[in-house]
């Protein structure tokens, strides 16, 4: 929703939701918030650090100082003393016709056509590369709007895409989509020690309750 405020309210009034996560919600600031989570690309940091449309950062890097918890994704970037290193691993492939899921280490293909429309496709093309797999790259816009022509290739080489784009395509037609259609299941990582951190400013700010000793203890 490009309304965040209404978005929210419909839920509460709606459903029974009573935690919402807002993907890039740092800068609506009508929309009122009990934790601020930044999340850095490990690899890129923050470029020329300046903000939209000079650079690519949607707040200027001084608002680090205000926020609760700052992860780094990948690795570190170096860029604040006070971020957390956060590592994605690959988990499994599903194909979006047959709903079929596959051990990424098991995925039989060596030779995809991968497609990103996501906003650093060249992480979804080196996890590729990591699993061995090589690539036809298909890097697309951020956010882009998926049609059945691109998806569309005159060969049976597998398909493969990131989570994010396959619920970009979930509305076309079974035939609409090829057959080898799939999607990449990630997981991510905190250490031990970020867990805690972040488990401690969740149960500060009243969104997890405090864990028993008896709890700890099971």
């Amino acid at each position: 929703a490009a309304d965040r405020v209404d978005a929210v309210r419909r839920l509460v009034e709606e459903t029974a939701c009573d935690i919402v996560i807002s993907d890039d919600g740092l800068q609506h600031y009508a929309l009122s918030r009990d934790v601020e989570i930044v999340l850095i690309d490990g690899e890129r940091g923050f470029g020329n650090g300046r903000s939209l449309p000079a650079g690519p950062l949607r707040e200027p890097v001084a608002r680090l100082g205000e926020v609760d918890f700052i992860v780094a994704n990948g690795c570190a970037s170096g860029c604040n003393e006070r971020e957390w290193v956060m590592e994605t691993v690959p988990r499994a492939f599903v194909n979006l016709r047959t709903g079929e899921r596959v051990q990424a280490a098991d995925f039989a293909a060596s030779y995809v056509h991968a497609v990103a429309g996501i906003g650093n496709p060249g992480r979804f093309f080196a996890t590729l590369r990591k699993l061995g797999i090589g690539a036809d790259q298909i890097a697309l816009d951020d956010h882009h709007r998926f049609s059945p022509g691109d998806l569309a290739f005159d060969d049976d080489v597998p398909v493969v895409m990131t989570e994010k784009d396959a619920t970009k395509v979930m509305w076309m037609t079974r035939d609409d989509l090829p057959a080898q259609c799939w999607y990449l299941e990630i997981d991510v990582t905190l250490s031990e020690r970020a867990e805690a951190a972040l488990a401690e400013c969740l149960t500060t700010r009243g969104i997890a309750a405090e864990r028993s000793k008896t709890a700890e203890a099971l």
